[in-house]
């Protein structure tokens, strides 16, 4: 059952956004755990991905400059139509 429920963590884990993952890495990796090593090679790994794309977009958005701005000029009026 507990396995189960770390199962389960894990993956709520993954799909959490990186400002949340990074502080519970790090808690994780101070509690002792009755799964040594596996669930904290799991988190960095997921923690890993999350930073590599994290990189892959801010490259993206540094070639592609004009398409990023109209981009973000269609976000807010999009979100201006809908909430005003």
């Amino acid at each position: 059952m507990l396995l189960f429920l770390y199962i389960i963590g894990i993956g709520i884990y993954c799909v959490l956004p990186l400002p949340i993952q990074i502080p519970l890495l790090l808690l994780n990796t101070m509690l002792p755990d009755p799964i040594p090593y596996i669930d904290e090679i799991i988190m960095y790994g997921s923690t890993v991905k999350k930073l590599v794309r994290l990189g892959n977009t801010l490259q993206w958005i540094s070639e592609h400059k004009a398409l990023t701005v109209a981009i973000i000029v269609g976000i807010c009026i999009l979100i201006k139509i809908i909430f005003f």
